[in-house]
């Protein structure tokens, strides 16, 4: 199910359930976004052709993980910079109940935005999920151009 309308050379964000992605488009409505509907689903998702940025929103448990791990392999494949992010809760709308949409927005939209006038933005990097540090949940990770994950 998509969301917005394409734009060349904006990211693509893809949640894990309807829930999140109408969250993001509550807090950021300017992006365009898809929901996978199930953590199966998202690590199944097919970035379509020509697309060079992915955000990949998941949700805060051990099957969005696994599942955003499995897409941003997928994305590398595939030459399609990826970039994970997580909740503070177990999902993002329980962060729009929770912090409100301005805060979800402070958080994201420098990550939405189109690489063609984000400057520093197309120069961030991408972030696979795949790492195995320990990191703190909702943290970005300048580092890696990302937000951190949890990792047990």
């Amino acid at each position: 199910m998509r969301f917005g309308a394409p734009s060349d050379g904006a990211p693509l964000v893809v949640g894990e359930g309807i829930e999140t992605v109408l969250s993001l488009t509550t807090a950021v409505p300017e992006i365009r976004a898809a929901a996978a509907l199930s953590a199966g689903s998202l690590g199944a998702f097919a970035p379509p052709p020509g697309l060079a940025r992915l955000v990949i929103a998941r949700d805060n448990d051990e099957d969005g993980a696994l599942a955003a791990e499995r897409l941003a392999m997928r994305c590398a494949q595939l030459g399609v910079a990826a970039t994970v992010i997580v909740p503070v809760g177990k999902d993002f709308n329980d962060d729009l109940v929770a912090l409100g949409p301005a805060a979800l927005r402070a958080r994201f939209a420098p990550l939405f935005r189109d690489a063609r006038t984000s400057g520093s933005q197309a120069e961030a990097g991408s972030r696979s999920g795949g790492g195995r540090e320990k990191r703190r949940v909702g943290q970005a990770d300048g580092k890696r151009g990302g937000s951190r994950c949890a990792q047990s």
